[in-house]
């Protein structure tokens, strides 16, 4: 089974790309939706409260995501904690859906992972699709998708890596700048592989 990860900075459309994988019968993993998901679980916010603070949890004990926010990407160590406390439990949501995806006979199988260098998880999947966009249409799409401010979104990129380096270090590199990248997709998927099934 072909593993793909679909990486690069905020606002690319990386979640559009997923959904048009899925179209095609690979299924998809967001780990943005894991993420969301784990601070709901009680026992991970609890988890997080000891790394940075009670200060991050709502009332019902799950975790605030707009303080977390504010917090981890105004101070670099709360950051680090954060991203200790949360990669490998998104590491363990990521192998169990390669698992349960190899076991139902899918031909590839692709994971949403915007912080895959970050994470360190690269060398998980055998193809790396870079999605980029320019920066202007990237800001636009994260403060409309986000309902943040520009200040807030260019804070967000700030603590992220160049796109070129996203580039760098992926297989292919996918431009999506408004056209319609399907023929695209069907070629990278066809060059690698992954269109048994689909």
């Amino acid at each position: 089974m072909l593993k793909i990860a679909l990486t690069g900075p905020s606002g690319s459309g990386k979640g559009y790309i997923a959904a048009l994988l899925a179209q095609r019968g690979i299924p998809c993993l967001d780990t943005d939706r894991t993420v969301h998901g784990l601070y709901r679980d009680p026992a991970f916010s609890s988890a997080l409260a000891k790394a940075l603070g009670a200060d991050v949890l709502c009332g019902d004990g799950t975790v605030d995501r707009k303080k977390l926010g504010a917090l981890v990407f105004a101070d670099a160590g709360a950051m680090e904690k954060l991203s200790h406390t949360v990669y490998p439990a998104v590491k363990r949501e990521i192998d169990r859906f390669f698992e349960d995806a190899s076991s139902s006979g899918a031909a590839a199988a692709a994971v949403d992972a915007p912080q895959l260098f970050e994470a360190g998880f690269e060398n998980d999947f055998d193809l790396i699709v870079c999605v980029t966009a320019p920066r202007d249409l990237r800001l636009k799409r994260v403060i409309a998708r986000d309902g943040i401010t520009r200040r807030e979104a260019l804070l967000r990129f700030a603590h992220q890596m160049p796109a070129r380096e996203y580039e760098r270090r992926s297989t292919v590199t996918l431009r999506n700048t408004g056209g319609d990248p399907a023929p695209r997709i069907d070629a990278i998927l066809k060059k690698y592989g992954a269109t048994d099934g689909c």
